[in-house]
């Protein structure tokens, strides 16, 4: 059985069923929270306090650096 898990493919399904399950339960704890929605701030892994707004602008950030950075690598090898 455990051969089964040394698979990369079988790792790859593990991952992507689990991100969207942890997205959807971090998103039901965002909307119930009501002290989020009143003071703007969020609290990260329990111990930082930062501003929504800044949490949201950083993680965008990060995602479009990501997406240029692999349409940089596609351009350049071809």
């Amino acid at each position: 059985m455990y051969n089964k898990f040394r698979a990369v493919t079988i790792i790859l399904v593990i991952v992507e069923l689990i991100l969207p399950i942890v997205g959807f339960l971090w998103l039901k704890d965002v909307v119930r929270n009501k002290e989020l929605r009143s003071t703007g701030t969020m609290m990260i892994f329990g111990r930082k306090e930062i501003e929504s707004k800044k949490l949201f602008l950083g993680a965008s950030g990060f995602v479009v650096f990501v997406t240029l950075l692999f349409c940089c690598y596609a351009w350049l090898s071809s």
